[in-house]
């Protein structure tokens, strides 16, 4: 599968699930999230789309607890905001989504960072 076709996947996804929010069905936002997310992709706009998707889906599933400053409606806004960057093809430059959605790798323990540091020297 290409960019373009994972890309396309996903952006009917969250336009399903947008639909899905405006009709009320929230267990529905979720629907396709595990094929979109299954696809082979070396985009972060993608996992920035993914990571958004998953973190909405939840977050209706619990009656929009857990995230943070986010409210029902936020989620469609950010979703269109992706959507429309995708559709094209261009950088997401929201930078509350990149903030918020792009997963940056674990700080390391104080343990890790001692090992680290005794090998160094």
């Amino acid at each position: 599968m290409t960019i373009e076709d994972a890309r396309a996947v996903i952006v009917k996804g969250l336009q399903k699930a947008l639909v899905a929010q405006e009709e009320g069905r929230l267990l529905d936002i979720g629907d396709g999230w595990d094929d979109a997310a299954s696809l082979d992709h070396d985009d972060s706009r993608l996992s920035v789309a993914l990571n958004l998707w998953e973190g909405w889906a939840d977050s209706a599933e619990h009656d929009w607890l857990y995230y943070e400053d986010m409210e029902a409606q936020d989620w469609l806004r950010q979703a269109r905001i992706v959507i429309e960057a995708l559709e094209q093809d261009q950088p997401i430059t929201d930078l509350e989504i990149l903030k918020r959605w792009t997963r940056q790798p674990p700080e390391p323990s104080v343990f890790s960072r001692l090992v680290l540091w005794l090998r160094a020297i």
